[in-house]
């Protein structure tokens, strides 16, 4: 039991990893958008 539990730990810290990369690429996304948006505007 203790060693699933430990399995399932590692699988869950890899996963949060993941998820913290995703974020990041996303808001980098959407702050490309934001300024390509701003540069719109301003013309």
């Amino acid at each position: 039991h203790q060693m699933a539990l430990e399995k399932s730990g590692k699988e869950y810290e890899k996963f949060k990893k993941q998820q913290k990369v995703i974020e990041k690429e996303a808001s980098l996304k959407e702050l490309e958008e934001n300024i390509k948006n701003l540069k719109k505007s301003v013309k």
